[in-house]
């Protein structure tokens, strides 16, 4: 039968499966992003606002950024996680502060990332369609998608 131990093991060790495949989405999501945002500009004839693009752009590269940033934040939260319980299994008492806060700054980042990415589709969207449609969003898409293989 296992002990608490092994079931406080376990749980860290999804934990950390979770936390490296959040970083890994927030990376592929906003450099997808980027990546079909330079693929929209390069292959079309139609004109859209540069600065929004431009915004939108670097919002996608800063969510990579604080990806990457919460990669290294959960590094760093690991390693004082496993000096922590270092310190408690040789019978000193020592709390947890350090490796929460740590742990806290890299969920943020995350968070971040995500937040950077939504910034960055609302931007892209405000530059692609700047005029009005009364038709609606989609139909403005479809004009300017007809509009651009002329």
């Amino acid at each position: 039968m296992a002990d608490e131990s092994d079931f406080q093991l376990q749980n860290s060790l999804q934990a950390i499966e979770y936390g490296k495949e959040c970083v890994k989405a927030g990376i592929l999501i906003n450099g997808g992003a980027a990546v079909a945002l330079l693929g929209l500009l390069g292959g079309g004839k139609a004109t859209y606002d540069v600065d929004g693009l431009r915004a939108s752009l670097t919002a996608f590269c800063a969510g990579v950024i604080m990806a990457f940033i919460a990669a290294m934040i959960g590094y760093a939260a690991q390693t004082f996680f496993a000096i922590n319980n270092s310190i408690r299994s040789s019978g000193k008492s020592e709390g947890t502060c350090v490796p929460v806060i740590v742990s806290f700054f890299g969920v943020l980042f995350v968070f971040g990332s995500i937040g950077m990415f939504c910034w960055g589709i609302y931007t892209a969207g405000q530059a692609i369609f700047t005029e009005q449609c009364s038709a609606g969003l989609i139909a403005c898409a479809v004009r300017d998608l007809i509009n651009a293989t002329k």
